[in-house]
Order: structure tokens, then sequence, then C-alpha cells
């Protein structure tokens, strides 16, 4: 968990300056234009470093729960986040809450039965699993306040 969380903790705090130097001492094209040269180096690091593996098999897309985890997600976050905007009316942001909240039962029965679920749900069922997914999100949620937090 860590390989993933360090860099994103660390690109906030390095950015910014880095950005500015870029900025001051060159000219502003290349704060897109370092993208190519680190893409490039990552590229020859990953094709140096990492071991071959062979393809696995796939299963094909879980077509209906792809479209009803994703009217979840999307209905809740786009429900709660415009609510109470004065743009659309309050009714508009539960209406999408509700169509979310649906989805996302009708997910989790379509999971229970589908022989290759999008979300395999019983992989929360490993204690380590759960542990980790539930205090990284507690994690998330606490580093996204403190913007909120810190004025």
């Amino acid at each position: 968990m860590s390989w993933l969380t360090v860099p994103a903790l660390v690109g906030p705090l390095v950015g910014p300056p880095i950005g500015g130097f870029i900025t001051t001492y060159f000219t502003w094209h290349w704060i897109f234009l370092i993208n190519v040269p680190i893409g490039l180096i990552g590229i020859w690091l990953a094709t140096r470093f990492l071991p071959e593996t062979d393809a696995a098999e796939t299963p094909p897309l879980d077509f209906p729960g792809f479209v009803l985890s994703g009217l979840a997600a999307s209905g809740v976050v786009f429900g709660l986040s415009v609510v109470s905007l004065p743009y659309l009316p309050p009714a508009i942001g539960f209406i999408t809450v509700a169509v979310g909240l649906v989805s996302g039962i009708l997910y989790l029965l379509h999971a229970r039965r589908a022989q290759n679920p999008l979300l395999a749900l019983e992989l929360f069922r490993n204690q380590v699993f759960r542990s980790s997914v539930l205090g990284g999100s507690l994690f998330r949620i606490g580093i996204g306040a403190v913007p909120f937090l810190l004025p």
C-alpha cells in the first residue's frame, strides 16, 4: 500500500517548487514536455528490471456489473455533489442518489450470483484485505479532509 501512497503524498509537496523552478528558469512549455523524458526513462527501467510474465487467461467483462457499479458510483457522487447547489433543484440530487443506491444494491445481488463479477466481494472475507481497504479508506478520507480542516 505504501508504494501507492508515497508518490501521491510526495507529489503535492515537491511539485510546486519544481514547477516554479521550471517556469522561472525555462519556459512554461517544459511543465508539459518534462513528462516525455521521464516517461521514456520509466519505459526503459520497466523493460530492464521487470520480469517477463506469461499472459493470464482473463474472463469476459461482466457488462451488467459494469453498468450497475458505474451507475451506483456516479449516481451517489453526482447526487451528493449537486444536492446543495443552486443550479439544479435539490430533487435531482436526491433522485440521483436514490438511483445510485438502488444500482448499488442491485450490483450486490448480481455479484453474488455472477460467475466472474466485476468487483469480487468474496475478497472482503480475507481479514488482511478487508482491514487494509477499510484502514486505507479512512486514511484517504483524513488526507482529503486536511485542506478543509487547516484553515
